[in-house]
């Protein structure tokens, strides 16, 4: 009768240390998928590519005069949000008219543009106010202490479900 109530006992033991370290497996596993979905729309080669041809595009028309007082120096957007300190904000969309790369922004499915210092950590907040909450976060994902100069980041709307955004940003140098 000993034997069996301390196989009993045992049994127990190693059933619940079992089920503690599944728990936390899983509990892990599910992070890890939800970081790498979040991951999957940032800085993906295609997004990459068409960044760098933007890029190369605008470092003609933005000189280092036009961004070099602003943390972040929206180009073109989909979005502007009304704050106390700006209640009537200007909004120059990717696909009007008076856009000069109207044709290749819509064949893009381009959402935003914009030209932010290098290290993003150093952005004023009231800044942050002017971009949606996706690239609010971009932002805080792409941040990199080391080097100095500006990024050019751009927003593109996702071809599967529109209402997901897909980012990619590089290097700029505008033209003096």
């Amino acid at each position: 009768m000993k034997n069996k109530g301390f196989v009993l006992l045992e049994t127990i033991a190693v059933l619940s240390i079992i089920c503690i370290t599944l728990v936390t497996l899983y509990s892990a596993y599910i992070r890890i998928i939800k970081n790498v979905k979040e991951r999957s729309f940032y800085d993906n080669t295609e997004y990459i590519y068409k960044t760098k041809l933007i890029g190369d595009l605008l470092s003609s028309d933005i000189s280092s005069e036009d961004i070099k007082d602003k943390d972040i120096f929206i180009y073109c957007n989909t979005a502007v949000y009304r704050t106390q300190a700006n209640p009537n904000p200007t909004l120059v969309t990717c696909n009007s008219d008076s856009m000069k790369y109207k044709n290749l922004f819509t064949a893009m499915n381009v959402k935003g543009v914009y030209i932010t210092t290098w290290n993003t950590r150093e952005i004023d907040s009231m800044s942050y106010i002017e971009v949606e909450p996706t690239t609010q976060k971009y932002l805080n994902h792409i941040n990199d202490k080391r080097g100095t100069g500006y990024k050019i980041i751009v927003m593109y709307s996702d071809r599967v479900s529109p209402k997901k955004y897909q980012y990619a940003s590089l290097r700029f140098v505008p033209e003096s």
